[in-house]
């Protein structure tokens, strides 16, 4: 009883860690794959960043909108630009910086929502007139879109796309992760019987 229990203890652990390494590697790939390149057709979600100059006070806010809104969005707002001032730079460059979270996300998932209830911005390389940025939404709908773009001050030209359901890559990653950790421990078990049999 003693010698199955330990058996037993083994044998879960072991499913556990094998668990842990396919589902790490799984969540990876997921998120490896969702990320496509940006050639002739951008997509509608794609996420950008618009920095407002108020005239009056001379101070800047910072609007998200997605590239379907674009056009309009410029229509109506006449002092618009794609680059980070430079005097928000700085705060823009090392680490992806937190432009909105709302606390009170709505417990429902409002699927034609464009509020994010958290987005974030890094400028990942820049030059005089240009600078390439990421831009981070993570919608109400609880889909993350990421954006990689080139800014100029009135031109984007979008790189890279990343689109993926955070549920359904958690649910994606623990189902095929437990089918990868099973399979493996069948496997091995049958080999184990095999070989003791061959030497008994």
């Amino acid at each position: 009883m003693i010698i199955f229990l330990k058996r037993a203890v083994v044998f879960i652990l072991l499913f556990l860690m094998l668990f842990s390494i396919a589902f790490l590697m799984i969540q990876h790939y997921y998120i490896k794959k969702s990320k496509i390149v940006v050639s002739r057709e951008i997509p509608n979600d794609f996420p950008i960043a618009i920095f407002l100059s108020d005239t009056a006070s001379h101070e800047y806010q910072i609007q998200h909108v997605y590239y379907h809104n674009l056009e309009e969005f410029r229509r109506s707002h006449k002092y618009n630009s794609f680059l980070v001032p430079e005097e928000y730079l700085e705060q823009f460059k090392n680490e992806d910086t937190l432009v909105w979270k709302f606390q009170n996300r709505s417990k429902s998932l409002q699927w034609h929502s464009e509020k994010p209830y958290h987005a974030a911005l890094l400028i990942e390389d820049e030059s005089v007139s240009s600078q390439n940025i990421k831009f981070t939404c993570t919608w109400d709908n609880d889909f993350i879109n990421i954006g990689w773009y080139s800014a100029t001050d009135q031109k984007i030209i979008p790189r890279y796309y990343q689109h993926y359901y955070v549920q359904g890559m958690i649910l994606y990653g623990i189902s095929w992760a437990f089918l990868i950790s099973a399979m493996i421990m069948f496997i091995t078990s049958i080999s184990i019987k095999k070989i003791r049999n061959r030497f008994s």
